[in-house]
């Protein structure tokens, strides 16, 4: 309900820490250790609550040496004092700082150079959708060696983080090689080049893993992601289709789109966003695919 003041607060703090400027505070080490949180369930600051804010309190080391959280101070929707408050909002800066880390250095981060960089994150995207379909297949690494006793409560936050970390990524590689309508600080010219030219990969490992992404949004109980990248990836098919002089997605990833459609259509249901009549629409045309 955002019109309850904290909640309005709440939001106007996550808007103006998207829209700042980068503060660059926000470390490889810093990265690696929300990262491997993640993807691996392991820890690497000590205890367990304190670290996300002592991660916080060590990123905002800069602004206050030169002066300008005193003038943030008197903005609304500050965001050091209301991201306090939650620790599901301080678990949105976190990501989103990961997120915004990754693209500031041309993708090269500790899990490797961009092509590690994505083939990590794919990889475990794609071990947690097979998991998905079979629960008898293995995660690997994902189980983490973390020794936190509340396990699913850590795994289901671990999910979400992972599908939050993907969509800020996504938000700002579109931000660097094309622009955005939305309010977020452009960055500097050599990272703007570096997406532009490298802005087809980008959209490529997005189309890649998107079916995996929506079984992942399925087994983190987030119908509303899987219906976002089951959306988009029908386009991308649809563009993909139209780019070689095709008239019809079927020519192209019949078996894929056909489990997008099911996907997106049960989702939607679940969401309770169409109707029983409408599911169906979306079962014939799966079911009329070659």
């Amino acid at each position: 309900n955002h019109s309850h003041p904290e909640m309005r607060e709440i939001s106007l703090a996550i808007r103006h820490n998207m829209s700042r400027a980068p503060s660059t505070t926000f470390h490889p080490q810093d990265f690696s250790d929300l990262i491997s949180f993640i993807l691996y369930g392991v820890l690497h600051r000590g205890g367990k609550d304190p670290w996300l804010e002592r991660l916080y309190y060590s990123c905002q080391r800069l602004e206050k040496r030169d002066g300008r959280a005193a003038a943030d101070s008197c903005r609304p929707g500050v965001v050091p004092r209301v991201l306090l408050k939650t620790e599901a909002v301080m678990w949105q800066w976190a990501v989103w700082e990961a997120a915004q880390f990754t693209v500031l250095s041309k993708l090269r981060t500790p899990l490797g150079r961009a092509q590690d960089t994505f083939q990590t994150i794919e990889g475990m995207i794609r071990n947690l959708a097979a998991h998905s379909l079979n629960p008898e297949q293995d995660v690997g690494a994902w189980a983490g060696t973390g020794g936190d006793g509340d396990g699913h409560h850590s795994n289901q936050l671990r999910l979400a983080l992972l599908l939050q970390y993907v969509e800020n990524l996504e938000k700002l590689m579109y931000n660097a090689y094309e622009g955005c309508a939305n309010a977020l600080t452009a960055p500097p010219k050599g990272i703007r080049t570096f997406f532009y030219t490298n802005r087809q990969t980008c959209q490529d490992w997005l189309t890649r893993i998107r079916l995996a992404l929506m079984r992942v949004g399925l087994l983190s109980g987030q119908p509303a992601v899987t219906i976002r990248h089951g959306f988009d990836l029908l386009t991308e098919i649809k563009n993909s289709n139209t780019q070689v002089g095709t008239n019809t997605m079927t020519h192209a990833l019949p078996s894929e789109a056909a489990d997008v459609l099911l996907q997106v259509g049960f989702c939607t249901q679940e969401a309770h966003l169409i109707k029983t009549d409408s599911l169906k629409f979306f079962q014939v045309i799966c079911f009329s695919m070659p």
